[in-house]
């Protein structure tokens, strides 16, 4: 039995070791498993928020790009809004005297699809966010240009007629309707501009300039006798006024002159057949100041009458003033011929046969 025993004792011995080193090496493979697994979720996560800075940093840079490229795009058409449309059309009406009616119908009809288009594409713009409320208010700025000249080519032949009862309400709606140009400008002005800068402000863009826009040039347009005048039609007899104010309203015919020549009325006026200027001397004699005084000349006597006529904004009281007209056709030479000229009268003027004088004569070469 000792000999077993003794046999026995080494192999106990000998088998300890080996079991020690098996235990070691499973907690230096867990160690090292678990190192790894926390590299590799650091490194994960250190890619994630990579990829989120880089996604952040792109989607603010086409952020600020789209705001920069609607606040050009808007300059783009606002500018030519004025470039293309207003200023040509305004070039035409100061000189419509004189031309075709047909003519100025068809030219403005013209700026009129220019400024629908202008307006189709302020449509498609691509809007941002931040430019809703700028954008909105682009849209009824361009939209009250559009309608505006759609109702001037609408009217412009009538307000050229010889019919006064068509052309005194014709000349009064185009005069309303540069009206809404300047609601246009208004809307522009105080809503557009500052609202696309507060969005390029919100937006964090800087260095964008936002364009002005102008279409109506001056608020001389919105009288009817200063659009008679610039056509040469026919104001409305009440156009821009309410009743008459108390005291003595009228005015005095003083003189007519054809070029360099005082006209006589008892006598043969010999006129130059080159002659197209005349003017009409009046006086303001009531004890008010007038506003669009209308003033007419015609000379019948050739194949079909000749008429050429101004309005006169404003004539204070007790002024003389000299209205000049030029006349739309060269005038028939070697025929007798009626010269007429009057002074419409004005709201409550009573005495009216001091307005108008006849003056016979010839155009000679």
């Amino acid at each position: 039995m000792s000999f077993f025993d003794e046999d026995d004792e080494p192999t106990r011995r000998a088998s300890r070791p080996g079991r020690t080193r098996s235990a070691g090496g499973a907690t230096t493979d867990r160690q090292t498993v678990l190192v790894r697994q926390a590299v590799l979720i650091g490194g994960v996560l250190l890619v994630a928020l990579l990829l989120f800075f880089v996604i952040r940093g792109c989607a603010a840079s086409a952020r600020k790009s789209g705001l920069r490229d609607y606040t050009r795009s808007a300059n783009q058409i606002s500018t030519e809004s004025y470039n293309q449309i207003s200023k040509p059309f305004f070039e035409l009406m100061n000189d419509a005297k004189g031309q075709s009616p047909a003519d100025l119908q068809s030219t403005i009809s013209g700026y009129r699809n220019e400024a629908d288009q202008e307006f189709k594409s302020a449509q498609g713009l691509s809007v941002p966010d931040q430019m809703v409320g700028a954008h909105r208010s682009l849209l009824m700025a361009l939209e009250f240009r559009r309608d505006g000249l759609t109702e001037i080519a609408s009217r412009i032949t009538a307000a050229l007629s010889d019919d006064a009862e068509a052309s005194g309400p014709a000349v009064a709606a185009i005069a309303g309707q540069m009206a809404a140009f300047l609601a246009s400008d208004v809307i522009y002005k105080s809503r557009v501009v500052p609202l696309i800068k507060d969005g390029l402000e919100q937006g964090d863009v800087s260095g964008e300039e936002v364009a002005s826009s102008q279409f109506l040039p001056g608020v001389e347009w919105l009288s009817t006798g200063y659009v008679a005048d610039k056509l040469g039609a026919q104001a409305p007899a009440n156009a821009s006024k309410g009743q008459p104010a108390p005291g003595l309203h009228g005015t005095g015919l003083q003189g007519v002159s054809a070029g360099n020549l005082t006209l006589e009325p008892n006598g043969a006026n010999r006129i130059p057949a080159s002659t197209r200027a005349f003017a009409i001397k009046f006086t303001n004699q009531g004890e008010n100041d007038e506003s669009d005084v209308r003033v007419e000349l015609t000379i019948e006597g050739g194949s079909k009458p000749i008429k050429a006529n101004r309005t006169i904004n404003l004539v204070p009281k007790g002024q003389t003033v000299t209205a000049n007209l030029e006349l739309p056709s060269a005038p028939p030479a070697g025929v007798p011929v009626t010269i007429t000229a009057e002074v419409r009268p004005v709201p409550g003027e009573k005495k009216t046969d001091n307005n108008k004088a006849e003056y016979p004569a010839a155009f000679v070469k």
